[in-house]
């Protein structure tokens, strides 16, 4: 994400097929770079737990970073930054979905991946988010879904 005063943040995951990182320690990784790209800061751990991150510069100079959740309960979240990034309110974290891999919001899909995420977010002309990503149900099958929504609540 490049911020209007130049500096250029990054959301690191740290997940991968691998089990070599252990679940309760895949959280969102930042780093940033002020000369354009060419060198970057050494990544600092977010609280934000999931993967893989969007970045999206709001009109009104906040920042959203949306994430896949992949652990209970599965699903789709976002933290907003008041301070060019520098620190998340996720005290006030948005779970724009909560019920991955559930049927009928029991958790059936256990044996499938807990494979939902990459959304990308953008503002709508009224100031509302639209949310876009891919999710998977307790009936194992994948697909695109979106959540409109605004800071406070899901529409």
């Amino acid at each position: 994400l490049y911020l209007p005063e130049g500096r250029i943040i990054a959301m690191v995951r740290t997940s991968s097929g691998s089990k070599n990182i252990p679940q309760e320690e895949k959280y969102l990784w930042q780093t940033h770079s002020d000369d354009g790209g060419k060198t970057w800061s050494e990544p600092t751990k977010t609280e934000m737990w999931g993967y893989p991150a969007h970045l999206l510069l709001l009109r009104n100079g906040d920042v959203l970073c949306s994430y896949g959740h992949r652990r209970p309960p599965y699903g789709i979240r976002a933290c907003f930054s008041y301070d060019g990034c520098k620190t998340w309110d996720v005290e006030h974290e948005a779970v724009l979905r909560k019920d991955g891999l559930t049927t009928q919001g029991t958790v059936v899909g256990m044996g499938s991946s807990a494979d939902l995420g990459y959304p990308k977010t953008v503002e709508l002309s009224d100031g509302s988010l639209f949310t876009v990503y891919y999710f998977t149900l307790g009936d194992g099958v994948t697909h695109v879904a979106a959540t409109k929504w605004a800071r406070d609540y899901a529409i």
